[in-house]
């Protein structure tokens, strides 16, 4: 039965904005198109007179001069006509009915209950999500598109088919409604002013390619700039006031296409693999992380699915999830265990509405269906495991092996990830306690301080609700500065379910600044009463001098940690210069700044090398590329050839990523060192 979905009050406000936008956006393009066919025509008809009047070089230069004026104009405003905007299929598997018959039937009949029509081709990727696509023009605006369907599998490896078949509507139910076409309008019009503002490489060459010619050409050119940067202007203008509305009517649209999936599968399907996709991306992620640093020892995933089903699990029994079939249940209450802030607005440069407005939207649909038995979605394919394989070589045929290589089974993964998940993680006991802060800097004064009570108690849940609460405040204390300098153009708020604006916002950082201090003093308290204990612990085993030796020796790395960090901050900042194309002159002028900078980075570089204890945690590969850094001066910028010199860029950003390595993994082995002997004076 085909479902007609309601249109909500706030998404037929958002659309007819969206559609006044793209009006007003009709109305100035076709101004600065008429004006710019004029100056086209004025161009040629003075540049041919010019020409025909006495011919000769001097007036044929300028005549072409003249016309390529107008048409570089001309060429900026009509070139988003001939851009298409394609999706990368290079790592897609394309799937027919005949190969899944199951998941076909399964998609026919979302079709028909959502009202919309079957895609064009469905693919298979390696992704954590689907989605409906198209590849598409300024035509497609006029001309009917076939949609194609993009599931990833690591989105499969983890759902019901009920929540697959959920998800599944949601992406068919933003094509299901004649309202929703809007959308598609809007879309298209960003991006042209998007073309027009930003994608503009091969049009850069294009001029570059024109003023070459002569000088003539290139004053030409340089005229057509001076015009095409006050166009640019006008759109941005243009831009800022289109986005705006179709970033409104986008999250308009997500809770519309979350109705029609409720109305199909019940609202708690979609709920339940929303509440487990930050969950399911995670793991997905951590076997990608894993294996990035195997590629020294040529080891790779046969079935990274399979482990990313095995790490969701695993981690969901971490932190006491329920699991019902082999999927964890996430709840909204987990999610935010942690989340204290009670600031709440609405970003206008978001597309999509966050998490808990989608939850509650769902819930209030109260659509109720069958249960979900949670039979996997990866039931729904004639052979998961062949697909899965294959879609795992495709990722790892991107990396560069020096050896032969050695395919991890399950079971060889599942181990070496939990022990070193396990390394790389703090005592049970803290229970998380010290997973954002660090234990208190050591003071001799607090060695006369007193403690009687239990241990455990200084790591209760309340403690660590305390240090997130203090976060939490800190941040939403930043985001209102932002707000009240209008770095952030939101004009009211809620926080802690009263409303604010603008003018509130000073008031209201000075009671959450006393808040903030109040829970510091807590907190701050409460790492004294730690040390005390711990302090008491090792006076009765006779480890003092331990106790005090490692508690100074991390308090020193931390202050090493930090000196150095801030100080690599700075010196990746005088790097940014690389991502932007500049003149010759600014960079040069950068250049000479970064290597005034770069002195102390190799100085740096220099001491880690020559301190044993630091070198013992550098990989070959990692000294390597240091020792190489340091041995010369690096040219970034070839002047005789006006070109960066990449592979000497490629070795700097190589051990920035070390260095910034090198100082994470100081500071987390040391706190950990510090952590374990406090646990080990409890045995």
């Amino acid at each position: 039965m085909k479902y007609t979905a309601t249109v909500s009050d706030d998404f037929k406000k958002n659309t007819v904005w969206a559609i006044l936008s793209v009006f007003l956006f009709i109305i100035v393009y076709v101004i600065l198109l008429s004006f710019s066919i004029l100056l086209t025509l004025f161009c040629g008809y003075f540049g041919i007179m010019i020409m025909v009047s006495h011919f000769h070089y001097t007036t044929l230069a300028i005549g072409i001069s003249l016309i390529g004026l107008g048409i570089l104009i001309l060429v900026f405003l009509i070139k988003f006509i001939f851009k298409e905007n394609a999706t990368d299929k290079s790592n897609f598997i394309e799937i027919t009915r005949q190969e899944e018959p199951q998941l076909f039937s399964l998609i026919d009949t979302i079709v028909e209950e959502v009202g919309t029509d079957f895609p064009k081709r469905v693919y298979l990727s390696e992704d954590v999500n689907a989605a409906v696509f198209y590849d598409s023009t300024f035509w497609s605006m006029f001309l009917p598109v076939k949609k194609n369907l993009q599931i990833g599998l690591g989105l499969i490896n983890i759902v019901s088919q009920m929540e697959l078949k959920a998800i599944l509507a949601h992406e068919f139910g933003h094509f299901s409604q004649k309202s929703m076409k809007v959308g598609s309008y809007v879309h298209n019009v960003n991006q042209i002013i998007y073309n027009m503002l930003y994608e503009n490489t091969s049009y850069s060459s294009f001029i570059q390619g024109f003023a070459s010619i002569n000088n003539l050409t290139a004053l030409a050119s340089y005229i057509a700039v001076g015009f095409i940067k006050v166009i640019q202007w006008i759109l941005q203008k243009m831009y800022s006031i289109i986005n705006i509305r179709y970033l409104k009517l986008s999250r308009e649209m997500e809770f519309h296409a979350d109705e029609v999936a409720a109305h199909v599968t019940g609202y708690m399907p979609l709920k339940t693999s929303l509440l487990r996709l930050d969950l399911a991306e995670h793991s997905y992620s951590s076997v990608i992380k894993f294996y990035s640093g195997k590629v020294s020892d040529c080891i790779r995933s046969k079935n990274v699915f399979k482990e990313q089903h095995s790490v969701m699990k695993f981690l969901a029994s971490e932190i006491n999830l329920e699991i019902k079939e082999s999927y964890p249940l996430v709840t909204f209450e987990h999610i935010n265990k942690y989340n204290k802030s009670k600031l709440n607005f609405t970003s206008q440069w978001t597309s999509h509405p966050s998490l808990k407005d989608r939850i509650s939207a769902l819930e209030k649909t109260n659509i109720v269906k069958e249960n979900d038995d949670f039979k996997p979605a990866n039931q729904l394919f004639s052979n998961i495991e062949i697909l899965q394989e294959t879609v795992t070589d495709q990722i790892f045929s991107k990396v560069q092996y020096k050896d032969s290589v050695t395919q991890y089974s399950l079971g060889d993964f599942t181990k070496a990830y939990t022990s070193d998940f396990y390394t790389n993680s703090y005592n049970k006991f803290y229970n998380n306690y010290y997973d954002s802060r660090n234990p208190i800097k050591f003071k001799e004064e607090y060695k006369q301080i007193s403690f009687d009570g239990n241990i455990s108690d200084l790591f209760s849940t309340e403690k660590i609700e305390n240090i997130y609460i203090s976060q939490a405040l800190n941040n939403d204390i930043e985001s209102l500065k932002h707000i009240g300098d209008k770095r952030n153009k939101i004009k009211s708020f809620d926080y802690d379910g009263i409303k604010y604006t603008r003018k509130n916002v000073k008031e209201l950082i000075e009671k959450l600044s006393i808040e903030l201090e109040e829970c510091n003093l807590l907190n701050e308290e409460n790492d004294k009463q730690i040390f005390a204990a711990f302090n008491n612990l090792a006076l009765k085993t006779g480890k003092e001098k331990q106790f005090t030796e490692k508690h100074i020796l991390f308090t020193n790395t931390e202050d090493f940690f930090n000196i150095k960090n801030d100080f690599l901050n700075d010196f990746i900042e005088k790097t940014n210069f690389f991502q932007y194309e500049t003149s010759t002159a600014k960079i040069k002028e950068h250049v000479s700044k970064l290597y005034k900078l770069e002195e102390e980075f190799k100085k740096n570089i220099n001491g880690i090398l020559n301190n044993s204890h630091y070198a013992s945690k550098l990989s070959d590969d990692t000294k390597t590329s240091f020792e190489k850094y340091i041995s010369d001066k690096q040219i970034y910028f070839v002047e005789k050839e006006d070109i960066y010199n990449n592979d000497t860029i490629l070795l700097l950003f190589i051990c920035i990523q070390e260095f910034s390595d090198f100082l994470a993994q100081l500071m987390f082995d040391t706190k950990k060192d510090f952590l374990e002997f406090q646990a080990e004076l409890m045995n």
